[in-house]
């Protein structure tokens, strides 16, 4: 079924000739794709108008199972440089590469969870597993979304600024510029978080949903029980597993309970029926909204939404 899926995308490829436009039309700058947002507002930052920047999994999308279409495909063969996650949610993307591997200008390729620098966490190892919370084991699985730590998003935004040097040379005194501008935020962001977390009433998150905020958690110190495990898919927890939650909350006079963005949040909606709990949402800054994306918003601006309900939670 793989080959056949390659073979088609291999033949879609050829409907778009190297070095043209997603759209077809010819642009003189250098193509820059994206897999999913944080990478994607990354070079936005730094690089700013001076590359044909894509990205593919659109506003709203979810990664998990997506499905590339034609432009995307056409985006990939013709770009310079292609920047992924590199986790198994985005073996679609993985395909795409694949695809454009035989193209006689295949792109530059960055893997950010292969960078030096970054230690990947296992999502089986993560706070929301303690206390047999779960009732059920689940097969260790690294959490791919390093973009949660600070600290690796400023490795990705160096990484990324040397990969644009390096396309585009007479802009690398720009792209230095931009990227060491961003960093000051990226470490301002960080003593934001560590204020908060250090002057927290208390260090424990209770989310009635899926949570993929592993770096989060370990960089400040946090603990988490969560509904479902890491970004696992199912179809409803185990009542044991919500009725602990709900123990917790109440034992602990826990004042926030948390959902994820585009969630329906019916698991969290249930929790706070029974304990008063307040609910709200933490960004996981894996994709964003048709509204916030057309609005600009930035992974700075979701994280800062995130210290602000991290505020209320912890205090």
């Amino acid at each position: 079924m793989k080959k056949i899926m390659l073979l088609t995308l291999s033949l879609l490829l050829l409907l778009c000739p190297a070095g043209c436009a997603a759209d077809g039309e010819q642009d003189p700058r250098p193509q820059v794709v994206a897999t999913v947002f944080p990478q994607y507002d990354l070079v936005r930052a730094i690089a700013g108008d001076t590359v044909n920047l894509t990205l593919l999994l659109p506003p709203g999308g979810e990664s998990h199972g997506y499905e590339p279409t034609p432009k995307n495909m056409a985006a990939v063969t013709a770009c310079d440089l292609f920047i992924e996650i590199g986790g198994p949610s985005e073996q679609w993307a993985a395909d795409l590469r694949q695809a454009a591997a035989g193209d006689a200008a295949a792109p530059r390729v960055l893997t950010l969870m292969a960078l030096e620098g970054i230690t990947l966490l296992n999502t089986a190892e993560s706070n929301a597993d303690h206390d047999h919370i779960h009732e059920h084991d689940h097969t260790r699985e690294i959490d791919e979304h390093i973009w949660l730590s600070v600290h690796n998003a400023a490795i990705m935004a160096e990484t990324i600024c040397q990969e644009l040097c390096a396309l585009v040379p007479e802009n690398a005194a720009l792209y230095r510029t931009n990227t060491d501008a961003y960093l000051e935020e990226l470490e301002a962001l960080d003593a934001r978080l560590t204020e908060i977390t250090a002057q927290a009433a208390r260090r424990t998150l209770i989310f009635g949903d899926r949570f993929p905020f592993r770096y989060l958690t370990h960089d400040y110190g946090l603990t988490a029980y969560a509904a479902y495990p890491g970004c696992a898919v199912e179809g409803e927890p185990a009542p044991a597993t919500v009725a602990a939650l709900i123990e917790r909350i109440k034992a602990e006079q826990i004042p926030v309970v948390f959902t994820i963005e585009f969630s329906r949040g019916e698991v969290a909606d249930a929790i706070t029926a029974e304990t008063g709990a307040k609910r709200l949402e933490l960004h996981s800054c894996h994709n964003l909204s048709p509204a916030d994306f057309a609005a600009g918003v930035t992974y700075l601006d979701l994280m800062h939404r995130n210290a602000d309900a991290l505020a209320e939670a912890l205090n």
